[in-house]
Formats: structure tokens, C-alpha cells, sequence
């Protein structure tokens, strides 16, 4: 049906067949409004049973849940039963330690590891000096190198005094850590029985301020700087130790790959 104008008075012809369109509108009025209340009487029908669908999926899924948790309780309580009931429970803190230290896993955070199994794994680890004679970080920015210096006064610290093995790789370019990561390192160098420092930044200050003093255990030295140009043996940083060089075996200093030089 085209649209009609309502500004205008319909002509005789015309009022005819609008007439005949009321008409067959009137008489096709009743079977549309039976069709609407089939259809809302349809959904009302299946909204009830939506509903109750979903009364039934939110039961289904709290029972589900309650049985879920009952499980992981059984889990947990059979997980600790057979932990309690574990042969190495019966072994003495002196074989644990000695189990600890012969674990050669290549993680520097494997003593952090061993320490955070249990109360037990913590207090063996914690008194277990050769545990922690590895100082090992691999820093890509000035920030990673300020929040090792805890990892490393703690490894000191509980390494008693033995020496250590100081395995540090500076990444960040253009950049030298504070005071604090200075006098950590330095901590550590006179301490070493191997010390090895790489860095992609020009530290030969830093270095010369911190790798100062005795290190009487110091036998490895490997200082990769680019600072240091070439692969050729130098002893410009040698001179920043107190003592002489006659404990020492290996000295490579340069900026490629690391080379090992003559013993002394």
C-alpha cells in the first residue's frame, strides 16, 4: 500500500477504495491478533523454561563446585600423607646439605629454589655456606643491576667465608650502576676464588673503584670491557689489586671472547 497524504480531502474514486482497504484491514486484524498472543503466550512459555534451565545449570555448577573442593581437600591431605611418609624425611640435615650442594643445575636461583620447598629445605639451605659460593646475574638495565645487589649481599652473606665463584654479565649500553652495586661487587671480588665481569658499557671505573683490596683466594680473573680494546693482555686493570698477582693462574682481559693467558 503507498503511502497516503493525510493533507488532503480523498475524491470519490479514491474514498472507494479506501473503503475497501479498511475493510479487508478490519477483517485481517483478528487472525493477526491471535497470531500476537500465540506468540507472546510461545515466549512467555519459553522464558519460563529459560529460566528454570537456568535454575538448573546454577544447582548442577554448586554441586559441581561442591565436589570439586571436596576432591582438591582429598588431594591435599593424600599429597601430605605420602610427603610425611617420604624417605627423605628420614634423612639427616648433613646428607641433605650434601645433596643440596652436589645438585649442579646451572640456575643462579637454585639455592633460592631448594629454600622454598619447605620450613625444613630452608633452614638446611639457609646453613649450608657451599650453597651459596655461586654469584652468578645477568643484568640488562641499571635497574636489574641496583635490584641484584640484595641477591649478591645475600649470597655473601651466607657463603659464611668461602670463596665464591662471581659470575656478572652488565648488558645495559651507555649506562654504570650506582655506589650501592659498586661496593656489593667489590664485596664479592675479595671474596673470589673466580671473578668474571662482562659488560657492554665502559665500567673500567667503576672497576677500578671496587675490585680494590685483598683477594687472597683470587686464582681466575676475566674482565670483558669495552673499554678494553682487542683480545691482547694488558695490565692496566691488574694494578688495582693490593697484593700481587702470585696467587693468580688465569688473567684475560679484553672486549671479544674470552681468552685465557699464561699462568703466573
Amino acid at each position: 500500500m503507498s503511502v497516503l497524504d493525510p493533507n488532503r480531502y480523498a475524491g470519490p474514486a479514491e474514498a472507494a477504495i479506501l473503503r475497501s482497504d479498511i475493510a479487508a484491514d478490519d477483517a485481517a486484524r483478528p487472525a493477526l491478533r491471535q497470531s500476537a498472543a500465540q506468540a507472546l503466550t510461545a515466549l512467555h512459555d519459553a522464558t519460563t523454561a529459560l529460566r528454570a534451565a537456568q535454575e538448573a545449570v546454577d544447582s548442577a555448577q554448586k554441586i559441581y563446585d561442591h565436589i570439586a573442593q571436596l576432591e582438591a581437600s582429598l588431594e591435599e591431605r593424600t599429597r601430605v600423607s605420602r610427603g610425611l611418609l617420604h624417605p627423605i624425611r628420614r634423612l639427616p640435615n648433613e646428607i641433605l646439605s650434601m645433596i643440596f650442594v652436589a645438585d649442579e643445575r646451572s640456575e643462579s636461583d637454585q639455592p633460592f629454589i631448594v629454600a622454598a620447598v619447605c620450613r625444613r629445605w630452608r633452614a638446611v639451605a639457609l646453613s649450608t655456606p657451599s650453597l651459596w659460593v655461586t654469584v652468578s646475574c645477568e643484568l640488562p638495565t641499571v635497574k636489574a643491576a641496583e635490584q641484584s645487589v640484595t641477591y649478591m649481599n645475600f649470597h655473601f652473606d651466607r657463603s659464611a667465608q668461602l670463596p665464591l665463584k662471581v659470575l656478572i654479565d652488565y648488558e645495559a649500553r651507555g649506562s654504570v650502576p650506582g655506589t650501592s652495586f659498586a661496593l656489593a661487587l667489590g664485596k664479592l671480588f675479595r671474596r673470589a676464588r673466580d671473578f668474571t665481569f662482562t659488560s657492554s658499557s665502559d665500567t673500567a671505573h667503576m672497576l677500578s673503584q671496587c675490585l680494590t683490596g685483598r683477594a687472597p683466594d683470587l686464582t681466575d680473573l676475566y674482565l670483558n670491557d669495552t673499554y678494553f680494546p682487542g683480545t691482547a693482555p694488558t695490565a692496566r686493570p691488574v694494578y688495582w689489586l693490593a697484593d700481587p698477582l702470585a696467587g693468580i693462574h688465569h688473567v684475560s682481559v679484553g672486549s671479544n671472547a674470552p681468552t685465557l693467558y699464561g699462568e703466573f
